[in-house]
């Protein structure tokens, strides 16, 4: 149930900035592709200078963890066990508390995850630990603090190598009063996908009926794949990334050159259709048999490009 609707499980879900122009072509079409609702990032859709767009009825808020990865940043360790992220944007640094964080989803989520401390591969194992601490006391911290809001609230925990100490900590969020089940960390290590799919199927079987949603997988197959390991929902940009440059996305090697920024809206609105299962209108159908997808002279490997 979200929103006081049953939706059809498992799911995708399109992440979006809000900020490019591509993201404000698509933004008032995307209740028609994403039947779940639109995942944004905290820093990037509301504490970062942009022009404000309507809020669609479900919108799904994170906190932007892996934007340590995308744009750099770091982690600051609190008194109390929590954790606090800062992230570069350009020349600002923007910083992200559990406090600024959960009232932003308080006033605006449908669902809501709670501040993960990113871990990169290859982290140390004593470090490692140190950020899954703290991710499981952000936890904590918006479990207590909630309050009667209508919201979801997704525990959300980094993967790190030691898939022991992800079920450890998972084991510790379990007895937080939260709705659902997140993992992060899995777009940063798409060359060890057996092992991912192996920690969801082992999360999977340790949390029962309780959703389990999976950050950064956008690649047409590996939807496919890590929803068949367990996962009920999965959120990527990949489907925009894919539009900017001209492919179709579940259609290696199909695509348009130099494509339009319409025929980029169009695209983008079909990639994000064909992973979430939904039906295309007319006008779509139309488009994809306008004659304009063709075979790409490039050849690219959709599965590499896009986690």
């Amino acid at each position: 149930m979200l929103g006081g609707e049953s939706l059809r499980l498992p799911g995708f879900v399109p992440a979006v900035t809000g900020t490019g122009p591509l993201d404000r072509m698509i933004w008032p079409h995307l209740p028609r592709v994403a039947p779940l609702g639109v995942l944004v990032s905290a820093p990037s859709f509301f504490l970062v200078n942009h022009e404000p767009m309507p809020l669609p009825p479900r919108l799904w808020i994170d906190g932007g963890s892996f934007g340590v990865f995308a744009h750099g940043g770091a982690w600051h360790a609190n008194p109390d066990g929590t954790a606090d992220l800062r992230l570069a944007y350009g020349d600002r640094t923007v910083e992200v508390t559990c406090g600024v964080l959960l009232a932003l989803q308080q006033r605006h989520a449908a669902v809501g995850f709670t501040l993960d401390i990113p871990v990169p591969a290859g982290c140390d194992r004593e470090e490692a630990g140190r950020r899954l601490r703290a991710s499981v006391e952000n936890a904590r911290y918006a479990a207590l603090h909630r309050g009667c809001c209508a919201f979801l609230l997704y525990g959300s925990l980094p993967l790190v190598d030691d898939p022991e100490a992800t079920l450890a900590a998972l084991d510790d969020l379990l007895s937080l009063p939260i709705d659902g089940i997140a993992l992060g960390g899995v777009a940063g290590r798409r060359d060890a996908w057996d092992f991912c799919l192996d920690v969801v199927r082992r999360i999977r079987s340790r949390i029962g009926r309780l959703p389990l949603h999976v950050f950064g997988v956008g690649a047409f197959d590996r939807v496919r794949q890590i929803q068949e390991a367990g996962a009920d929902t999965v959120d990527s940009s990949a489907p925009l990334r894919a539009a900017l440059d001209g492919r179709l996305t579940g259609s290696p090697g199909l695509g348009m050159e130099d494509p339009s920024p319409v025929e980029r809206m169009h695209l983008a609105l079909t990639n994000i259709a064909r992973l979430s299962c939904a039906p295309l209108g007319l006008e779509s159908t139309a488009f994809l048999l306008g004659g304009r997808i063709a075979r790409l002279t490039r050849s690219e490997d959709e599965e590499v490009q896009n986690p």
